[in-house]
Order: C-alpha cells, then sequence, then structure tokens
C-alpha cells in the first residue's frame, strides 16, 4: 500500500504548479511536458487548458470508445471527415454519437482524470513547448488551471484520507468475497492494478479507485502483496583463459639440456655482511 502524496512536497511539482499558476497572466499557449511516472501533457490556448493527456488515464476517445458509447467503426467515419474538417467533437455531435453537453462533460471528466494520474504518479519535472499543438477532442471553453490544479488536491486528499488509500499504479488488488460493484469484481483477477481496471472499464481513473478502496474497506478485495526484486549475486571476475603455448613449457626454446639439470636448486643467500652470496645443493 502506498500512500500518494500531497501536490507540494516536491521542487517538480512545485515547478509545475507555478507555470501553470502564472500561464493566465502571460497567456501561454503550447504544450507543457510533465515529466515522470506516468507524467504528461497539458495543452494550454491563451492561458486555459484545453486538454490533459496521460498514458495513467483513459482520454476521451477510450473512454468513448471503451464504454461502449461509439462503436469503432462509427469513431473511423468521425476520425476521417473530422480531421479533414478540423473539428471530431462537431462531427461526434453532427453524427448523432454524442450530445454537446455530454461531450463537454466527458471531455472536461477525461482533463481532470489525467491531471489526477499525474499528481498520483511520480513528477520529475515539466518544460513548456511553444510550439501550437491542438487536442484531438478539447475542452470547449477550457478550463481555469486553478480549478484543475484545486480539483487534483482534493482528489489527491479524499484518497489519502480513506479508510484503505491504494496507489492507482502500484497497488494490485484479489478478489475475496462480499458484495461490490459487478463489473469491478469480474475483472479483479490479482494482477490488475486500478489503471488496469479504469482502461478495460472505459471508466475514469479516479472513479475507479475510489471504487476500489471502497471495496477494499468492505472486505471484497484485498492488497496483493508485492514481489520483492531478488537480490543481485555480486558480479565476479572471468578467471583468465589459458592459451596453448603461454607457458612457454612446450617451447622449445625454454627447454634446458639435460646435462645442466644435474643441480635442481639455485638458491641466494644473503650473508650476514649484507652481500648475496649463491649457494649451490649437490644432487644427493
Amino acid at each position: 500500500m502506498t500512500a500518494l502524496p500531497v501536490l507540494s512536497r516536491s521542487a517538480a511539482t512545485a515547478q509545475l504548479l507555478h507555470t501553470l499558476a502564472r500561464a493566465p497572466a502571460e497567456r501561454l499557449t503550447g504544450v507543457l511536458r510533465v515529466q515522470g511516472n506516468p507524467g504528461g501533457v497539458i495543452r494550454l490556448d491563451r492561458g486555459s487548458v484545453i486538454a490533459v493527456e496521460s498514458p495513467g488515464a483513459p482520454d476521451v476517445v477510450t473512454l468513448l470508445l471503451r464504454s461502449g458509447r461509439v462503436a469503432e467503426r462509427d469513431w473511423e467515419a468521425v476520425f476521417r471527415t473530422g480531421m479533414a474538417g478540423g473539428d471530431l467533437g462537431a462531427e461526434l455531435v453532427a453524427r448523432g454519437l454524442a450530445a454537446p453537453a455530454q461531450l463537454h462533460v466527458m471531455c472536461l471528466m477525461a482533463a481532470l482524470d489525467a491531471a489526477f494520474a499525474v499528481a498520483a504518479g511520480r513528477i520529475d519535472g515539466c518544460v513548456i513547448d511553444g510550439a501550437h499543438a491542438p487536442a484531438v477532442l478539447p475542452v470547449g471553453g477550457g478550463i481555469e488551471p486553478d480549478m484543475l490544479m484545486g480539483e487534483t488536491e482534493r482528489r489527491i486528499r479524499a484518497l489519502g484520507a480513506a479508510r484503505v488509500p491504494l496507489s492507482p499504479y502500484r497497488d494490485r488488488v484479489a478478489r475475496v468475497a462480499g458484495p461490490g460493484d459487478a463489473r469491478v469484481l469480474e475483472l479483479v483477477n490479482g494482477r490488475r492494478s486500478c489503471r488496469d481496471l479504469a482502461f478495460l472499464l472505459g471508466r475514469g481513473l479516479y472513479a475507479v479507485t475510489v471504487e476500489v478502496s471502497r471495496l477494499l474497506a468492505a472486505g471484497s478485495v484485498e492488497l496483493v502483496p508485492r514481489e520483492e526484486p531478488p537480490p543481485q549475486e555480486p558480479e565476479q571476475e572471468p578467471l583468465p583463459r589459458r592459451h596453448k603455448g603461454a607457458s612457454g613449457i612446450t617451447d622449445v626454446r625454454a627447454a634446458k639440456p639435460a646435462a645442466r639439470l644435474r643441480t635442481p636448486f639455485r638458491l641466494k643467500a644473503r650473508t650476514t655482511d649484507g652481500e648475496d652470496q649463491e649457494s649451490k645443493e649437490k644432487p644427493p
């Protein structure tokens, strides 16, 4: 079980918050890339946040497709026509696949969910890219950065104060028994995290994490102990390889005549006056 971070504890997080706080006054436009795990991007248009995307949470397209609201073939048609016109949202509404208010709420919820995903992970830093990079489905009217930061902080604190707080990424749960959300429980298998469940269900990461936390408190699921990596054995230097003839034993030039082998030892002994004196030992 991992405690969730609070948004103001690290220098990298403080840098991110400062950049967002000054965005309206400076009318920042571009992509704010958040480095970390899972990390993400925050798209800005004249100081407003028009989209937040993270590999840690399903985006709007994933929510539409995985939830069954839009079929794959319909989305492919929307994408072909909408990209040509530059407005996928308008194409979804024109085809009757989403009402304007419904689409706006989904884009807003996806942006807030991705911001939560970034904050619930590890933030290593951020960098602003001034190049204009429009979102696939932006939030109409944008989101004030203060609102985005405040809601993200509220979600982090709410989960941290839960009876059984857990990490959306590192903690995995197994089914035990008892009542609960049938759709969530049928996908719990001991190997999936809240993030995995959110993508499979086509639901927001925060909503799924809250539900799993409730299931933990009710005893319907339990945390799976994390597997610690095995200790690494110290590396040993490889033994030197022997090469034929390296010792010189087989070298005919190193062999001595048999007559000279009659004296097997030739020693040098140091005399009392410090001079070396050669001594010979006669063979028996």
